[in-house]
């Protein structure tokens, strides 16, 4: 997936998104549409404090939206995503593990400092 539409999300999303919202981020762009209980589990699991609250906070930013009893990625991102002939599920996943690698450096040092 090196499209270019991609590639303008992955640098917005790595310029405006760290911490919990963008372990939150990264859930939804994974697995595009998510249901509201099982979401706020995994975020759980995942170590965020208070999924409901930044689950609400990238949805008034406009990162994510939300359904009949789910949370989705934004239209926006959703055709952003798609925009480069790839499924957006598979085109989604694929930026998600680009982040998380560029990514896992600078979280390992935030542990440890």
């Amino acid at each position: 997936m090196a499209g270019a539409s991609a590639r303008r999300l992955m640098r917005k999303v790595l310029a405006r998104l760290s911490g919990e919202k963008l372990t939150t981020f990264l859930l939804f762009l994974k697995e595009v549409s998510v249901g509201d209980f099982l979401a706020i589990e995994l975020l759980k699991a995942a170590g965020v404090r208070n999924p409901q609250q930044v689950i609400k906070e990238l949805i008034d930013e406009g990162w994510l939206e939300r359904g009949l009893g789910c949370v989705s990625l934004s239209k926006e991102i959703r055709r952003a995503l798609a925009s480069d002939g790839v499924d957006v599920l598979t085109a989604g996943r694929e930026l998600a593990e680009r982040i998380e690698r560029l990514k896992r450096p600078i979280m390992a040092k935030q542990k440890f400092v």
